[in-house]
């Protein structure tokens, strides 16, 4: 039987436990449609009301509940490509402001990820192959301007 943490309001973690023990909570009020939860076998979180056999039809007190707007990460994940197009167009900017938005962008699109966006994975990978390529070219780039100095004077 499938088993899931919960991720409550709180910022708390609990479990693993499994449905029963969540359609309990639901019915006690401490699990709500909009609750995260995570699969034991997974790092993505998904909406409880989205989880099947879970008890929402048999709950009286869920009949006139709103839910709230779920959060999608479709922030963090368009900011993480946001971050990736910026430092690859902005080309004329110093290393330190191109490094500045792959770190930005990891952190975001290791946000969408976590919160079930599977293309957050590959915006971050871009973003650390970035990151990664600015410092290898920010530790020969003494030796690089040095050599383009030297060419252009015809030495």
């Amino acid at each position: 039987m499938a088993r899931y943490f919960i991720h409550a309001a709180d910022g708390q973690v609990y479990g693993p436990v499994e449905l029963d023990t969540i359609n309990q909570y639901i019915a006690e009020g401490r699990v709500v449609p909009t609750t995260l939860l995570q699969p034991e076998s997974s790092q993505m979180r998904v909406a409880a009301s989205t989880v099947p056999g879970l008890a929402w039809a048999d709950n009286q007190s869920f009949k006139a509940y709103t839910p709230q707007v779920l959060s999608t990460a479709k922030y963090e994940l368009a900011g993480s490509w946001a971050c990736l197009a910026a430092s690859l167009v902005l080309c004329c900017m110093p290393i330190g402001v191109h490094i500045s938005f792959g770190i930005g962008g990891i952190v975001l699109g290791l946000m969408a990820y976590r919160k079930g966006r599977i293309s957050g994975l590959t915006s971050m990978i871009l973003n650390l192959f970035l990151v990664v390529f600015f410092i290898w070219f920010l530790r020969l780039s003494p030796e690089f301007f040095q050599n383009l100095m030297r060419q252009s004077r015809g030495e």
